[in-house]
């Protein structure tokens, strides 16, 4: 995590060098989420939810940039077993990086890692007490991609789909892996 982290600070640092036009700027939306292998059946029963952070965006020449951003993200997943209506609600800080190539002028497609740390995860079963079960919680790495479309006025408009590649939460049963994925339809705006 720390030669990650590390990476990310030289990426940052070197793009900051070569170009000149970074933009920044603050990003929120709607979610939507799912955690595969824990009790749903397909991508309906799924959890609505929001995010909202900041995000910077380097240049390195007219067609592709690194993108990045840092975001309060609430995810997981609601379903049924039996009579019951079970809700499973993350709350992430996500770090997604991306390279970000434009297709024309506005139009972009996206992609790279992301890491999720998980601060709480939180069960309420038929709307009664949300329980907390965080001991159990690993944080975890995806893959993302997506498009979006920026404005000449510095507001866009962005669609990204995460996909975990590693276990969210630590059980006893090794064949299950509980892995999030979750679309984020994004607005914000670069100063």
């Amino acid at each position: 995590m720390k030669t990650f982290l590390l990476s990310i600070a030289v990426l940052f640092a070197a793009s900051t060098a070569i170009a000149q036009d970074n933009s920044y700027g603050i990003i929120a939306g709607y979610n939507v989420s799912k955690i595969n292998n824990l009790g749903g059946d397909g991508f309906s029963e799924n959890r609505p939810g929001f995010h909202v952070g900041v995000i910077a965006e380097f240049p390195m020449n007219e067609k592709w940039s690194w993108e990045t951003s840092l975001a309060y993200s609430e995810e997981g997943e609601a379903f049924q077993i039996g009579n019951q209506d079970v809700d499973i609600k993350y709350t992430n800080i996500n770090l997604p990086v991306q390279a970000k190539y434009y297709v024309t002028k506005g139009l972009s497609i996206h992609g790279g890692p992301q890491v999720g740390f998980i601060t709480k995860i939180e069960q309420t079963i038929d709307d009664g007490e949300a329980r907390t079960i965080k001991d159990r919680v690993n944080s975890h790495f995806a893959v993302t991609g997506g498009f979006g479309y920026d404005l000449d006025m510095g507001v866009f408009a962005k669609v990204s789909m995460a996909y975990g590649l590693t276990d969210t939460v630590d059980n006893i049963d090794f064949t299950n892996s509980e892995r999030i994925a979750t679309v984020h339809f994004s607005l914000g705006y670069k100063f």
